[in-house]
Parts: C-alpha cells; structure tokens; sequence
C-alpha cells in the first residue's frame, strides 16, 4: 500500500494544469467521494496494525499535497486569466464605462 501512495504522491507532484476544469477534474478524481484518496482511507481498515501509523502518515501527507497542489494550481491559473484580462484591455483600450481622465476647460 506504501509503494500505491508513493506513486500517487508522484502523481501529485508531476500535475500540471492548463485550464480551471483540468484542474477540477485532477480535484474529483483525488479528492472527490469517489476518489483515490477516499479509496486508500476505505483499505486503510485492511491495513496491519504494526503498519497504520506510517501508511496513515502517507495518506495524510498525499492528501495535504493534493490540496495544496490544487490551491496553488488555482491561484497560478487565476492570474494568469487576470494578466490575459488586463493586456486585454491594453490591447482594445480602456472600458467605455471608465471615466476619462482629462477635463475640458472652458
């Protein structure tokens, strides 16, 4: 069961993403009720007892990479899309909303 964690620990640290439903998709399939990390608690129960300690530190680390992973995964992707907004915008000009800048004296 440690050589299973590993390789999903592996996995996890290999991820990248290139869009936000990638990214979600990585979150159920490792998180989600049905997902690997789930699956790994539910034979956690079949475990030795001389074993439960190390395999659920392992567990416990994977777990907290997954989400760590995926939380830092959001936050590059989120202001990627900020960054692409803002050049954007560079790129077309201002908002026809945005109150110009230069006054008019008469």
């Amino acid at each position: 069961m440690l050589d299973k964690i590993k390789a999903l620990l592996e996995e996890v640290e290999q991820f990248k993403s290139e869009s936000m439903d990638e990214l979600e998709q990585f979150r159920i399939s490792y998180l989600g009720k049905k997902g690997k990390i789930t699956a790994l608690f539910a034979d956690f129960k079949n475990v030795a007892n001389e074993e439960k300690r190390a395999v659920g530190q392992k567990i416990n680390e994977l777990k907290n990479t997954a989400s760590d992973k995926i939380e830092f995964l959001k936050q590059e992707l989120s202001s990627s899309r900020e960054v692409c907004r803002i050049r954007f915008e560079f790129a077309i000009g201002a908002p026809k909303n945005r109150k110009s800048s230069s006054y008019f004296f008469s």
